[in-house]
């Protein structure tokens, strides 16, 4: 199966806000 495009962008969006979750707390 495919996953849609929004799934996609969603878990994107997910690992980027965890990466600056990161970022921030070695800043």
């Amino acid at each position: 199966s495919v996953a849609l495009p929004t799934e996609l962008l969603e878990n994107l969006i997910g690992i980027l806000g965890m990466n600056n979750q990161v970022v921030n707390q070695l800043m």
